[in-house]
């Protein structure tokens, strides 16, 4: 059919190269980016940084046009599972926030940003924020506490906040019918 075999794909143990056709070392990029060599078992991959914190760390926008990430799910490697409680009193909450970011943390700074601050969703959904030494891209200053949030808790609290206000509401709806119907019998009552 002329399109790839689907399945697992791997990056050989021979040299490794992103935009240059001659690597020049294990892992070679054309731009910025680094392959640091295992840490503790652990190898890095950075894009847009040389010191990259996480598995994979990149600075900048991605961009994925035919793909998706996803995330391990199934109930079979779950233990303890339950229903969110009081989720509507989490997401009230977080304080949505428009800002800026200061110069020399992103490359590309669009005039405003919406999001979160990752020390005020921590007091919050503290399981959503993780503290990691950072050397800032641009000026090499090292925040040694540096917060970074993982948004994927959010989500399912916005799902079952919006359920909680469902019942709510239903609960309102019904309530809302009984008192019609009873000033409807007050109306034939007292016409």
């Amino acid at each position: 059919s002329g399109l790839p075999e689907r399945g697992n794909r791997y990056i050989p143990s021979e040299a490794t190269q992103i935009g240059v056709a001659t690597p020049q070392a294990d892992f070679h990029a054309v731009g910025l980016a680094a392959f640091m060599p295992s840490i503790g078992g652990i190898n890095k991959v950075g894009i847009g940084t040389l010191a990259p914190s996480h598995i994979l760390h990149i600075t900048g926008a991605g961009r994925s046009t035919q793909a998706a990430w996803d995330t391990s799910s199934d109930e079979r490697i779950k233990r303890n599972i339950c229903d969110i409680q009081n989720a509507l009193a989490s997401i009230m909450a977080l304080r949505p926030r428009q800002f800026q970011y200061i110069e020399g943390v992103k490359a590309d700074v669009p005039p405003e940003e919406l999001g979160f601050v990752a020390q005020e969703v921590e007091q919050v959904i503290p399981y959503a924020v993780t503290t990691v030494p950072e050397e800032r891209l641009f000026s090499g200053e090292v925040i040694k506490d540096m917060r970074l949030l993982n948004t994927s808790p959010i989500i399912p609290l916005l799902v079952r906040g919006m359920q909680e206000q469902q019942a709510m509401i239903q609960q309102l709806l019904e309530m809302v019918a009984v008192i019609e119907e009873r000033l409807s019998i007050i109306g034939e009552l007292h016409p």
